[in-house]
């Protein structure tokens, strides 16, 4: 995965460097640098086609259409899921966390739709809570995947969260 997402020749896989980081450290990296990306991209079109950094005389990251499209193209399926999982990280002022996939064994980024149900920033923020104490932290989340052009699924918007109830007491995949 290149820095900005799209698929390339290098895997993490192969790296000896990416293998060694903890489960979700490099999504958690990815995450971290969106902010900077998207304003790196606004020079495209805007009096350059192509930006690119350089180390020595390797091109280390080429910015330009395809990439910049990449990174403002997102379409949200029509399709929503439920499922339990763990919160890892909320930011009640923004809406974004991160949240813990049991059944991919790692930390996967989310978004609080502009208007969720009543109760959602609560189960989510209870749900946070208790995982950073180490306590059984289960929230059921409805949900709807935001995929980049390629398809991949690039994080969650959720329209609600709640507690488990007995119908749903552990965790499990419900989609």
């Amino acid at each position: 995965m290149s820095v900005c997402g799209l698929r390339d020749d290098h895997s993490v896989e192969n790296d000896p460097v990416l293998k060694r980081l903890p489960s979700g450290e490099l999504e958690a990296l990815v995450e971290a640098i969106e902010p900077s990306m998207i304003r790196g991209h606004a020079v495209i079109d805007e009096g350059a086609s192509v930006l690119n950094i350089y180390s020595g005389r390797d091109t280390i990251i080429n910015i330009n259409n395809g990439t910049k499209s990449y990174i403002h193209t997102n379409t949200i399926s029509e399709d929503q899921f439920g499922r339990i999982d763990r919160v890892s990280a909320l930011n009640s002022n923004t809406g974004n966390g991160r949240i813990y996939m049991l059944d991919l064994g790692r930390i996967v980024p989310f978004k609080v739709d502009k208007e969720p149900e009543q109760g959602t920033y609560i189960a989510l923020s209870n749900s946070q809570n208790l995982y950073t104490k180490g306590l059984p932290c289960d929230v059921v989340i409805n949900a709807r995947d935001v995929l980049a052009t390629d398809g991949r699924i690039k994080n969650f918007l959720i329209s609600n969260a709640h507690p488990p109830t007995s119908a749903h007491p552990s965790a499990s995949l419900l989609r």
